[in-house]
């Protein structure tokens, strides 16, 4: 059975719109971690796998053995928030702004805490 975590871990990277380092880090990863994954140097550990599953609320069966390129609604919801067209619904443009800012949020407290347990 194929592995697909490298290929998702490189479309979810793109479709989010960060670096590799900046994914990572919304994950509690350290810098780098990322590209060692894609390259499939290391593989990431079972808590983190649980933790981007529950975020594009995929089970770890999905994470893991389906390509989600091919699935793009399931996790496009969780992804970087595009521009609204004339006809695009402005009040789900609005909640996924403030998702996105849940996100960051979630991302300056994972910071936070990567600083405080460095010190």
């Amino acid at each position: 059975m194929k592995n697909y975590l490298p290929v998702n871990f490189v479309y979810l990277v793109k479709k989010m719109g960060l670096s590799q380092d900046e994914f990572g880090s919304t994950f509690g990863l350290n810098r780098g971690n990322m590209g060692q994954y894609i390259r499939e140097v290391s593989v990431p550990k079972l808590e983190t796998l649980q933790r981007i599953a529950q975020h594009f609320e995929i089970t770890l069966d999905e994470l893991v053995n389906t390509d989600l390129s091919t699935k793009n609604k399931i996790v496009e919801k969780h992804l970087s928030v595009s521009e609204p067209s004339s006809n695009y619904d402005k009040d789900k443009y609005i909640s996924q702004l403030e998702y996105t800012i849940e996100i960051q949020k979630q991302y300056i407290e994972n910071l936070k805490s990567q600083l405080g347990a460095a010190s």
